[in-house]
């Protein structure tokens, strides 16, 4: 889940509103009778995405505790995820 979570917000934060998480197994999610899938061939239809970046997204150290990212500079911006800071 922590990958799907980390896809999520990285388009949430280049402005792809439009994006879901599925909150169970592809089973749970076949059988959910509410709303079943579509049959047969579905083709999508091409568009360009613009990104936006959206930095009021990113949490500052501030935010999140150096306990959390003891590696982040002080006052910069971190996202969830990265790499520790190597000075």
């Amino acid at each position: 889940m922590g990958i799907a979570m980390r896809i999520y917000w990285t388009f949430k934060v280049l402005g792809h509103d439009q994006v879901s998480i599925l909150d169970s197994s592809m089973n749970a999610y076949l059988a959910d009778k509410k709303n079943p899938p579509k049959k047969g061939m579905i083709t999508p239809q091409s568009k360009t995405f613009k990104a936006r970046f959206r930095p009021q997204l990113l949490a500052t150290t501030e935010e999140i505790g150096h306990k959390h990212a003891p590696s982040v500079k002080e006052g910069h911006p971190h996202a969830p995820g990265a790499k520790p800071h190597k000075d």
